[in-house]
């Protein structure tokens, strides 16, 4: 988020694995993915645990004057610390080389099974 925030000439930014998987389903089978999503999508965002009693909240103001612990939380176990996605969007160059990788190596395949 932060570096969309520090990049603002991009007119959209797909955060997260589970976006573009999202978007991809959606333009194969958007009603399914609609009803799919409506029975599922607000549950998968609740949990019953509680935040920590102990220290103040971070909701107005930080939870300390001279640190910046960032965003934890019940979720953090489930987090990812880096992204596939996140890095090819960010490097267009090593993206366009990835691709004419793999289809230069689909070509020698399909060459080699021919022959």
């Amino acid at each position: 988020m932060l570096r969309a925030a520090d990049h603002p000439g991009r007119r959209e930014y797909r955060v997260g694995a589970s976006t573009v998987a999202t978007l991809l389903a959606n333009a194969v089978a958007p009603g399914l993915l609609d009803r799919y999503l409506a029975r599922t999508g607000f549950d998968s965002q609740q949990t019953r645990a509680h935040p920590p009693a102990e220290g103040r909240g971070n909701l107005w103001e930080p939870a300390d004057e001279t640190e910046d612990y960032g965003a934890h939380g019940v979720f953090d176990d489930q987090a990812h610390a880096s992204s596939p996605q996140a890095w090819a969007g960010r490097h267009r160059v090593g993206r366009a080389l990835a691709a004419a990788g793999l289809a230069g190596a689909g070509y020698a395949v399909l060459r080699r099974v021919r022959s």
